[in-house]
């Protein structure tokens, strides 16, 4: 997208389990805006694949012909409408088998091209706050501020475990091998944008970061005015 969005976009990127989600959320319920997050779009792809007996996640063809998503729905209140056809219970997307299926189907170039248009097209409808890897750099490279959220590993597995009900151990290693297969594939691989505003939620309360960045996008926000 060489042009702007039509309304103001904020994007977070990072790595795994550094709250990207949490601190979309609460931006956004600050701003009035929707959130984008496309980390669920691939769990949901990953999901419908792993629903529909995909055997090989490396097959594009095979895992966009199972895809369940229809579209983003605009919510204003910091909430992630997304339409999953045929998913009752979200919670299913933030499981082991569907979290490491979602990392190896992000990382086929055609999946990824194939939802661009569709990511994008959730700016049309109003300012979002979009969370995920290649926000920033990839999906939208022209966004009012770009974040980059992190958080040590250790910090980051425990969060996990304690969400996932698992050892803090097995946690970070799991996150560990999500982000090196994130930063090391060759389609949109998960990149700090050169211009990014950096948040490091290690030891800082998400009320903390969210204040920090809910100031900097109004600061942008008035000067671009």
């Amino acid at each position: 997208m060489d042009a702007p969005a039509p309304h103001p976009v904020v994007t977070l990127d990072g790595t795994s389990g550094s709250g990207k989600s949490t601190l979309a959320q609460r931006i956004a319920a600050a701003l009035g805006w929707s959130v984008l997050d496309t980390g669920t779009l691939y769990r949901a792809l990953a999901w419908g694949a792993l629903q529909a007996g995909v055997e090989d996640l490396a097959s594009s063809a095979d895992v966009l012909a199972a895809m369940p998503v229809t579209h983003f729905r605009p919510n204003a209140q910091g909430a992630s409408i997304l339409v999953i056809e045929g998913l009752a219970d979200r919670a299913v997307l933030t499981r082991d088998a569907v979290s490491d299926a979602a990392s190896r189907v992000a990382a086929l170039p055609e999946v990824r091209q194939a939802l661009l248009a569709l990511q994008r097209d959730a700016a049309l409808a109003g300012p979002i706050v979009a969370e995920g890897r290649d926000c920033g750099t990839v999906i939208f490279p022209q966004a009012l501020v770009k974040f980059f959220v992190s958080a040590d590993l250790e910090a980051r597995g425990l969060r996990r475990a304690a969400q996932l009900g698992t050892a803090a151990p097995d946690a970070a290693e799991r996150l560990a091998q999500r982000d090196a297969r994130d930063q090391s594939r060759a389609s949109a691989p998960l990149e700090r944008p050169q211009d990014a505003v950096d948040i490091d939620t290690t030891s800082a309360s998400v009320e903390a970061c969210t204040a920090f960045a809910v100031a900097k996008i109004r600061e942008r926000l008035a000067r671009a005015r």
